[in-house]
């Protein structure tokens, strides 16, 4: 077993020397900004007028007083256009753009005719007959109400995207936005559906009793939501601890020295003075198929273990820690720099670092949560059950909602009494998901998760800011520096606007675990179609298969037709576009890639990584000191048989590497 000597930072975030370092994401500027002010002919700031710019079609909303900010502009020449619901649609510019500047460019409407666009909008509740009586409320003003077949009509729109906002009378389903384009004349026809909403003091009582009526819903059981946290050690765990192996820290000589007796799996805990302290292992963090962190518990709090294991990962086929690998994790709770033990609790690290207060609420189902003058967390269980949750992992009521009522209302009832996240508008959709993959500090007290001191916890229906804030850490180009941050880097993509069509989680990954062929195997990832044969980004980009002709598929990506059966993975969609730009475990010493794919969707080039080499001023640094980008996460090794050997030795950890894969990438697109 490979043995890689990485430190992580933050809750799977690596934190070693030759890491992540904030010092580096503040990179020379390679784009630049756009500013500007709109008013009317009257000098009153004027809210809610849309701006797109050309080229490039980057957008912006101006704000209640009236500006408008677009960011991370290339340098360029731009106009904007500058559009709002009731006034004549102008462009303005050109003006320049350049690299490190922000530019101004202000802007005055004049009213327009009125227009005689029509919108006819079909309003179902949950169960999917029609809804009567729901608010329909149109961006710039006006309300009406659905009748007794669930319509809404309208008037007076047109030749735009029109954003309407449906709620229903009574204020007991969640509400749903909808952008939808409205022509000039005639009318135009759109429908939704209302997510049903558990009432506020609605409990968790468990996923037991989901699959009585959802028997399709069993797959989750073997996904690694459901497996998101193990209250006990097995294979292939317990032959880990079993072999003795020591995890050094990279503190001094502090380590840990893995064991196992009569009582089950303990590690030895040893700091640079040599002074020990035995920690039994209680359970763990993660499934076994990826990323696992040992557990300990001591009195009522539970912390990590200082070390993690990860699986064999077959994306880094040939690397040298390919195969399961241990690595320091979180150290720094455990020891001070100097290797020393710095244990804030006793015999444990302090409570603020506690799993508890850091990794528990993420991993498990129906908790409450008190917090402690010593920084900690009380975690009890929310409904049915003892203890500090009603259930271990990511189980239904995670994404669904607390189910006490939908359990005990009729059955016509009961769809109303639970949120179905694909009736969601997309911001309070994909924030699902983003309750957890997503960097969030709680609203009132700095915990790591959407937890507000007086709203509560995060609960499906509502946006993260109603609980949390953002304190996501990216790279320049908008991909994330550290894990768990897809919701983060999928706002900031060209799928993350609000509009119809907009991109939410489950339109690649099914939560409820898809399977890939008659063997009933989970695909990776719970993906519904396979990536890295194209499958996937195809069906939503059909224009991108070029109608089978192969020389215009391969001018695109400047690389061979993707061939499954070769080895090389050439001409993958995500090869270029999901870059591992940031890790869980540990980086690649062979191509400085991490072990997470990024959700930009946006190709970047070797120059983002230059760009850090020439802002520390440096010719070598440390892997995870950069953001990597797809030509290095695919032709790491001198020995692949691309036809192409990056720099003089091929390693990522050279300026020159990435020079020689820029001027690859400027051959191959001039």
């Amino acid at each position: 077993m490979g043995m890689i000597l990485v430190l992580l930072s933050a809750c799977g975030a690596p934190s070693s020397d030759t890491a992540l370092d904030t010092g580096t994401r503040e990179v020379v500027a390679t784009s630049g900004v756009l500013v500007g002010l709109v008013t009317d002919s009257a000098g009153t700031a004027l809210s809610g007028v849309h701006i797109t710019t050309m080229p490039r079609g980057y957008e912006g909303t101006t704000t209640d007083d009236g500006t408008w900010r677009i960011e991370r502009l290339p340098p360029d020449d731009y106009e904007v256009v500058v559009a709002g619901a009731g006034w004549e649609t102008i462009i303005v510019g050109p003006t320049g753009v350049a690299a490190g500047d922000e530019t101004e460019l202000d802007a005055a409407l004049t009213a327009s005719e009125p227009l005689g666009g029509e919108l006819t909008l079909q309003v179902h509740g949950p169960d999917g007959e029609a809804l009567v009586g729901a608010v329909v409320t149109a961006d710039g003003g006006g309300d009406t109400v659905t009748d007794s077949d669930g319509i809404a009509v309208l008037s007076g729109l047109g030749g735009e995207t029109v954003s309407v906002t449906v709620t229903d009378a009574d204020g007991a389903l969640w509400s749903r936005s909808l952008a939808v384009w409205v022509p000039d004349e005639g009318s135009i026809e759109a429908e939704l559906t209302l997510s049903g909403r558990p009432p506020a003091d609605a409990t968790y009582v468990g996923s037991t009793g989901c699959v009585m009526c959802h028997p399709d819903a069993t797959a989750h059981q073997g996904t690694a939501h459901a497996e998101a946290l193990s209250e006990q050690l097995g294979a292939p765990l317990d032959e880990v601890f079993q072999s003795g192996v020591t995890v050094m820290m990279g503190l001094g000589q502090a380590r840990a020295v893995l064991g196992w007796d009569t009582s089950g799996a303990f590690a030895t805990l040893t700091d640079d003075s040599g002074a020990t302290q035995r920690v039994e292992v209680t359970g763990h963090l993660g499934a076994v198929r990826g990323l696992v962190v040992p557990l300990t518990e001591v009195g009522d709090q539970a912390w990590t273990l200082p070390l993690a294991w990860r699986a064999a990962d077959p994306r880094r086929a040939g690397d040298s820690d390919s195969g399961e690998t241990l690595f320091a994790y979180h150290p720094e709770w455990w020891f001070d720099a100097t290797g020393a033990f710095d244990l804030g609790g006793g015999d444990t690290p302090a409570p603020e670092h506690s799993a508890d207060a850091n990794c528990l609420p993420c991993h498990t189902t129906g908790w409450d949560l008190a917090e402690r003058s010593d920084g900690g967390v009380d975690l009890t269980a929310l409904g049915n059950g003892e203890g500090k949750w009603v259930e271990a992992g990511v189980q239904c009521e995670r994404c669904h909602g607390p189910g006490s009522t939908h359990s005990s209302v009729t059955v016509s009832e009961k769809i109303f009494h639970i949120t179905q996240p694909q009736h969601l508008d997309p911001a309070a959709g994909r924030a699902v998901c983003g309750q957890c993959h997503s960097q969030r500090q709680g609203e009132g007290n700095g915990l790591p998760f959407p937890y507000s001191t007086t709203a509560g916890a995060f609960r499906p229906g509502q946006l993260l800011d109603e609980t949390s804030y953002s304190v996501a850490e990216l790279w320049a180009s908008g991909a994330a520096a550290l894990p768990r941050q897809q919701h983060d880097e999928l706002l900031l993509s060209p799928h993350g606007t609000e509009e119809a069509g907009s991109l939410v989680c489950w339109d690649c990954h099914d939560a409820h675990g898809a399977t890939l062929g008659d063997d009933g195997e989970v695909l990776g990832r719970q993906l519904r179609l396979d990536p890295y044969d194209n499958t996937l980004c195809l069906s939503c980009h059909l224009g991108l298969t070029f109608g089978g002709d192969t020389d215009r598929a391969e001018e695109h990506d400047g690389h061979a037709l993707y061939e499954p059966e070769a080895e090389d993975g050439a001409g993958r969609c995500i090869a270029c576009h999901m870059p591992a730009t940031s890790t869980g475990s540990t980086w690649s010493a062979e191509s400085g890639a991490g072990d997470m794919s990024s959700h930009l969707w946006t190709w970047r080039p070797p120059q983002d990584a230059l760009d850090v080499f020439a802002a520390e001023g440096a010719t070598e640094l440390g892997v995870g000191s950069f953001p990597i980008h797809g030509c290095a996460d695919c032709h790491a090794f001198v020995d692949r048989s691309f036809g192409f050997s990056p720099g003089p030795t091929g390693d990522p950890t050279l300026e020159a590497t990435h020079q020689s894969f820029q001027d690859a990438v400027d051959v191959k697109f001039p």
